[in-house]
């Protein structure tokens, strides 16, 4: 896991688990004109820690909730 987070940096959310490993990196978060974010997209890597090896690597994103504007002004 030391190495995926060195090749993908250090900004990374881990999720508990009992044997595995998961850890969440924010690929892209667009707010369009609110604080909240209207879009995101993350990936996911789930690793064993007792092998030390990556089990399931997931890309994974959220409904696209920007009107045309906010997408223009936000890519």
């Amino acid at each position: 896991m030391d190495s995926v987070v060195n090749l993908l940096g250090v900004e990374y959310y881990p999720m508990k688990s009992d044997l595995n490993r998961k850890v969440l990196f924010t690929i892209k978060e667009s707010y369009g004109f609110d604080i909240d974010p209207l879009y995101s997209s993350y990936l996911i890597v789930e690793t064993d820690t007792i092998t030390k090896t990556v089990l399931n690597v997931e890309f994974t994103e959220t409904e696209d909730k920007r009107n045309l504007i906010e997408k223009m002004f936000t890519e």
